[in-house]
């Protein structure tokens, strides 16, 4: 009875899944354009799989299992009512392995004939952990663990990519790939690296599909992206122009750890990304069911990655594996965003700030040993002009000694004196027009981080902030990875800047500062 019971949830599933799809296949085949291929993937779909995947009738999908079985067959069925070529063994859906284990393996052909030949391969692990076991579970054991996020989630989202490469795919060849035993200790990803289905080299990419059902705040991690050069820029640019999806929030994650099918590819040389929705209390535990996923969530991330692998198909070619980041780690991560240090204070005075005045600004405080003192500049006295600029407010001010070279002029009047008096001054550190710096990332080398932004500077005023990445300046991208090369040098006031932030593309204008006052006092 219970077979018969865990058969009916398998067809009825499948059927009313199909029937589902069926009614707009007619409008998509007439107009299978993006906007109707992002549209494929739905929230109402992903809740649908993963409610029946993380059913108890499946037993926690262990590898092996009768559970397991049941779930290969669930995907089975769904890759043959989409019509995709089998990429299993003996020109079947399956690559059986040890223990009863299968991976469920289909192929999208490329449409270009050029490129067909090379593959970008989506995975994710159907398998889950059965009934625990203090091998495999934080307790308690001896329920179902039902996997609801870890992994149907992401197994839901490959069924629904599959879907949309399917009315809408790319000029490569693209492998879906559902792997078994991922519990068990990568069993199927590693089986799939020795005995591949098609040539290892001419896999060019992974995206591993875990975890990614319980999205929160909209923020999402990618794991991966240091593994080949520049994809951090396509991922920010795809997701800043998301099709009928608003923009998330993502956080890059320099972490590599062997807990999840990219690893085995990773270890071979293969680049890879994974968009992860991050660990929960229910992680491999019997809650991990279907009634807390956010399947909206499932919905934005499917979207977010089947546009990504679209963008990564235009590349003409594929970037190699960047061997470094077998060597970058978080602790790396910390080290290199670490912030610049403050610079040293150019003029080293305090003044009153005050509004618009033709009186200039009146010095407040000297600090000792300082270029103001060592100029003669006294408490009380009047700025009035800087290298011969007029100087009326705060952010003029300010904006003369970020950019004035090391050798300059102020002007002042004392207390009791009409009379203007020009002083010779000698300046600590270089001019800093912008009032930011940058460190150049071998990871992303067309899009510096900024290490440092100083406070009132026009790249404040602006809204940089530290650990932001510049993109384009007047839009020309930032080409030269030369750490000496300043490509601000000899650009004009206004600067269009466009630059990226947890992902996103924003943009903001570099200038001079405006006539008004900054109401507080600064240091410069």
């Amino acid at each position: 009875m219970r077979n018969l019971v865990l058969a009916l949830i398998i067809g009825f599933g499948a059927v009313q899944y199909q029937f589902a799809k069926n009614t707009s296949a007619e409008t998509i085949n007439k107009r299978s354009s993006l906007s109707h291929a992002v549209s494929v993937i739905a929230s109402d779909d992903l809740k649908r799989h993963v409610d029946i995947l993380a059913d108890d009738t499946f037993e926690g999908r262990a590898a092996g299992t009768r559970g397991g079985r049941a779930a290969a067959g669930y995907l089975r069925k769904h890759l043959i009512s989409m019509e995709l070529d089998p990429a299993g063994i003996n020109g079947s859906y399956s690559q059986p392995f040890r223990n009863d284990c299968q991976n469920i393996l289909a192929v999208i052909p490329g449409y270009d004939e050029a490129l067909s030949d090379e593959f970008i391969l989506i995975g994710a692990h159907y398998d889950h952990v059965g009934y625990g076991s203090r091998k495999n579970s934080y307790g308690p054991t001896g329920y179902m663990h039902n996997g609801a996020d870890d992994n149907a989630s992401g197994t839901s989202a490959l069924l629904e990519i599959a879907e949309a490469l399917k009315v809408n795919p790319c000029r490569r060849s693209v492998l879906i790939a559902f792997w078994d035993g991922e519990e068990q200790g990568l069993w199927g990803s590693k089986y799939f690296i020795a005995n591949p289905t098609i040539p290892l080299n001419q896999l060019k990419l992974v995206l591993n599909m875990d975890m990614v059902g319980r999205l929160r705040d909209n923020t999402l991690t990618m794991y991966g992206a240091r593994t080949w050069s520049g994809s951090r820029s396509l991922i920010a640019t795809v997701n800043t122009h998301l099709i009928d999806n608003p923009p998330l929030k993502i956080e890059f994650d320099w972490e590599i750890k062997e807990n999840s099918d990219h690893h085995p590819f990773f270890k071979t040389g293969i680049p890879y990304l994974m968009p992860h929705t991050g660990l929960h209390d229910d992680y491999h535990r019997p809650r991990d069911d279907a009634h807390k996923i956010n399947s909206s969530g499932i919905e934005s991330v499917a979207r977010f990655t089947y546009q990504t692998v679209l963008e990564i198909d235009q590349l003409d070619s594929f970037p190699s594996f960047r061997e470094m980041s077998r060597r970058e780690t978080p602790r790396a991560k910390r080290r290199f965003e670490n912030p610049l240090a403050p610079p040293p204070k150019r003029l080293g005075l305090n003044w009153a700030s005050e509004q618009a005045s033709e009186n200039g600004l009146q010095v407040t405080r000297i600090e000792r040993r300082s270029p103001a003192r060592d100029a003669g500049i006294k408490r009380g006295d009047r700025i009035i002009k800087f290298n011969g600029d007029t100087i009326t407010n705060d952010d003029e001010m300010r904006s003369a000694v970020f950019g004035a070279p090391e050798k300059s002029k102020i002007t002042i009047i004392s207390p009791g004196s009409a009379d203007e008096k020009t002083l010779d001054l000698v300046l600590r550190g270089k001019p800093m027009r912008l009032g930011v710096s940058w460190r150049h990332d071998h990871g992303n080398p067309d899009t510096p981080m900024i290490s440092r932004v100083i406070s009132g500077s026009p790249a404040d005023l602006a809204g940089l902030r530290y650990t932001d990445r510049i993109h384009t300046i007047n839009g020309a991208s930032w080409k030269d990875a030369d750490d000496t090369a300043n490509p601000f040098n000899g650009v004009p006031f206004p600067i269009d800047i466009q630059y990226e932030r947890n992902g996103r593309l924003y943009s903001t204008t570099l200038n001079l500062p405006e006539m008004e006052a900054v109401k507080k006092s600064d240091d410069a």
